[in-house]
């Protein structure tokens, strides 16, 4: 038994060290209007609820991140055209897009990745683009609560990969993309955006209206502590000494 109990205690210090991970969840709410000096205010004749939909990304494993976007449309005849947000990597074409899982009836978006590349026309510098179908029924579009889901993996090691160091590159997690846009027009109030999103309604010009998020404070970063492997280990070899100790007093 003290063999066992050795044994036992060297794995429980051993795994100690590594207990728990840190899991951090970014959320961007799109609900500050972009107002245009091009194009004036783009203000729609009926106004959903603000936000008008929200950009949830949630670590759920090492280099694997859930991105889930939720329409928040409650206006009819509003929908969806593109939703722009960005990542701190120089090549975005890296970030692979899994679909998981759609709540609601529309058509899947085109998903772009390009270095500082998308604009609403204005802003522009962004990275990731989910473009959506703007003609056709409301069966086509994103709109109501609708829901979209993705599982986000990293496809050059050195890049985004567990290893990744060096200017413009990171281990992929959710903080990585909780970073705005590069906007080169000089326009005051062009920059600064983390995720923006235009809508189609009725009367609007050829931009629609532009929600995003550009407030820091407002993502709702968060850091979850979660048990990895060698920590449940941690937990089974207490369980088994305890057992081991209590056998023990009643010989």
């Amino acid at each position: 038994m003290k063999q066992v109990i050795r044994a036992l205690a060297a794995v429980l210090f051993g795994s100690a060290l590594s207990f728990t991970s840190d899991a951090a969840i970014v959320e961007f709410q799109l609900g500050t209007q972009f107002v245009s000096v091009s194009a004036g205010d783009n203000i729609p004749t009926t106004t959903s609820i603000l936000p008008i939909g929200t950009l949830r990304f949630e670590d759920v494993a090492p280099q694997q991140v859930r991105l889930t976007v939720t329409s928040s449309l409650e206006a009819s005849a509003e929908f969806f055209d593109r939703i722009l947000f960005n990542g701190i990597w120089d090549r975005p074409q890296d970030i692979g897009f899994a679909l998981q899982s759609t709540t609601g009836a529309f058509n899947l978006p085109t998903v772009g990745k390009s270095n500082n590349t998308f604009t609403i026309n204005p802003p522009g510098g962004f990275d990731f683009q989910l473009l959506f179908t703007t003609s056709g029924t409301a069966a086509n579009h994103f709109e109501g609560t609708e829901s979209i889901t993705y599982l986000l993996t990293c496809s050059n090691a050195s890049e985004c990969g567990p290893s990744a160091t060096g200017a413009n590159n990171s281990p992929l997690d959710a903080t990585d993309f909780n970073v705005t846009n590069a906007d080169t027009s000089g326009n005051p109030g062009y920059t600064g955006w983390f995720a923006i999103g235009s809508i189609v309604y009725p009367g609007a010009d050829s931009n629609g209206a532009r929600y995003g998020d550009n407030t820091a404070a407002n993502n709702l970063v968060a850091a979850q502590q979660t048990a990895s492997e060698p920590g449940m280990l941690l937990i089974l070899a207490t369980g088994i000494l305890v057992l081991g100790f209590s056998r023990r007093r009643r010989a």
